[in-house]
């Protein structure tokens, strides 16, 4: 609960490292998956090792996982990345992505409703496990985030800047990303917490790499927040959560680059995804045309596959961004027959500096004739 101005008694208890996304050669397949009416697949591969015994041992899930991205030093200010870790993000978790995660106790995940946080402070350089952990300490201490009696669930996602190094325990491995939690001890007058403080960072590397650091760690943190949960117990070299049975393997669907997650059920590594749909954008409704912080409106349009094929469409560009995050495809042909991919960006107007507004537009490709813009008013 939140603090009193009284006298306090407050303590930190680091725990040791509990999973990490191990450096390695990633192997990636693409996907360009072909309609089944919005039917849930699943993209499926061998694991790594072949010892897959996973075992729950009875330790706390994190059952709607909370999630909190967080911008750790003043490089992210410039940083040209910066709008697209957060759109493959959002992505990530608007996607099928966590389906096959119910098997283990995780009914859902979504992004916090308050936006990123910026914090311009630099992190040591290299930096260790134990910087990141005192690191969320402080902002649960200055009342940045809240305490985990408030609010167990959420997930802070602590993004490193760029040219920083993570510094490995001794003995320890290198590491793209890791988990970890903390004790919460906090003793005031008349309100006593004694809660554990989950987190995850990231490394600074590409925009695939992130991503696919983003699910290796999202899968694991929600299973095993505390090294007590879903784990293989005789796993070589500490490759014990369900994301390290499938490390480094990577499927890139739609343009975000997801990693494998071992699923009990399908006794596979896997990567759950819409198959896509395929929507020919032919028009739009758009206020005031000319003007750049005037979103549009709605789409229209002929679906080109499935069961409704040769049907129109009309949605609002709210639906279709919904749309694009479970999968579908929407594209412009221009008048040669070239096409242009619809795709979601993120953008930061003056007055939505912390959130970002999401919209659509076409991927540039030389041609106008196949923009958004380029296209005449719906009736």
């Amino acid at each position: 609960m939140g603090k009193s101005a009284d006298a306090r008694k407050r303590t930190f208890r680091h725990h040791p490292l509990i999973g990490i996304h191990a450096v390695g050669d990633e192997t990636q397949k693409q996907i360009t998956p072909s309609f089944t009416d919005f039917e849930v697949v699943t993209g499926t591969t061998p694991p790594v090792f072949g010892n897959t015994a996973l075992v729950d041992q009875g330790g706390p899930k994190i059952d709607f996982a909370d999630v909190r991205i967080i911008f750790w030093g003043n490089a992210w200010a410039s940083d040209p990345n910066r709008s697209s870790v957060l759109n493959n993000i959002a992505a990530v978790i608007a996607s099928p992505y966590e389906t096959k995660l119910t098997q283990y106790g995780v009914k859902g995940v979504e992004l916090d409703g308050r936006g990123p946080l910026f914090i311009a402070s630099n992190p040591p350089n290299p930096f260790t496990e134990a910087n990141v952990a005192t690191f969320i300490s402080g902002l649960i201490d200055d009342e940045t985030l809240p305490e985990p009696d408030e609010d167990y669930r959420l997930v802070p996602v602590v993004l490193m800047p760029a040219g920083w190094a993570y510094q490995p325990p001794a003995g320890g491995q290198p590491a793209f990303g890791a988990h970890g939690y903390f004790e919460w001890d906090d003793y005031d007058i008349g309100d006593v917490d004694n809660s554990n403080a989950h987190y995850l960072w990231i490394l600074n590397r590409s925009l695939d790499g992130m991503t696919s650091t983003f699910c290796h760690e999202l899968a694991e943190i929600v299973t095993d927040p505390e090294g007590n949960g879903w784990r293989v117990p005789t796993a070589p070299g500490g490759q014990d959560e369900i994301g390290d049975i499938c490390n480094n393997q990577t499927l890139k669907v739609n343009g975000i680059n997801y990693q494998y997650y071992w699923s009990v059920s399908d006794g596979a590594c896997v990567v759950p995804f819409n198959q896509a749909g395929q929507y020919q954008v032919t028009c739009i409704k758009k206020p005031f045309r000319k003007d750049a912080f005037h979103p549009l409106a709605s789409l229209g349009g002929i679906h080109q596959s499935g069961p409704k094929a040769g049907q129109s469409f009309s949605v609002t560009q709210k639906e279709a961004i919904a749309l694009i995050d479970q999968g579908e495809n929407f594209f412009v042909v221009g008048a040669d027959g070239h096409q242009a991919p619809v795709s979601v960006y993120l953008h930061f107007p003056p007055g939505h500096e912390v959130y970002g507004t999401r919209y659509l537009a076409t991927a540039p490709d030389g041609f106008k004739d196949d923009n958004l813009l380029s296209l005449p008013e719906c009736p």
